[in-house]
């Protein structure tokens, strides 16, 4: 790791070139984000889950909790639409479900619920996203006319 991270610091003083950047986003979001995300899943024990049903109350609270927390976006005067769609979260609760299944913080169904949570969270999310795009707030870049030159920057 301190490898890596003095390896990342070197490139960000010299810049980084686009082929090379462009090389260690495939590494790291085409191989060890998947890699890490297959070993998370296999280290789930889902039948926890089903055998504490308190834990899927759990899991549900947590996802509606977030989305609740993104949707309050709108006293800003942001639609709703925008912020359920910020509310889909992997990161940390893979992270708090890593890292407690690691150092044995977690009950057995715990860290399932977390990603469960996390998973409702992306599906508010998918689904606030085809609102928000009905409703002209997002622009739908499949749609694009053929015309339009692709971004290369």
């Amino acid at each position: 790791m301190l490898a890596g991270f003095m390896f990342g610091l070197g490139v960000a003083a010299i810049g980084e070139p686009r082929r090379l950047a462009k090389q260690l986003f495939a590494l790291t979001d085409g191989f060890f984000g998947p890699m890490f995300f297959v070993w998370l899943g296999a280290s789930l024990n889902l039948r926890d889950l089903a055998h504490h049903r308190s834990f899927i109350l759990l899991g549900v609270a947590l996802g509606l909790s977030a989305i609740l927390a993104h949707a309050l976006m709108v006293s800003s005067g942001q639609p709703v639409q925008i912020g359920v769609l910020a509310c889909a979260q992997l990161g940390v609760p893979v992270a708090a479900a890593t890292v407690g299944s690691q150092l044995r913080v977690l009950r057995a169904g715990e860290a399932a619920a977390l990603i469960f949570g996390a998973l409702i969270t992306i599906i508010a999310a998918t689904v606030s996203a085809s609102v928000a795009v009905r409703a002209g707030y997002v622009v739908d870049v499949t749609k694009r006319p053929s015309h339009a030159t692709p971004d290369t920057t």
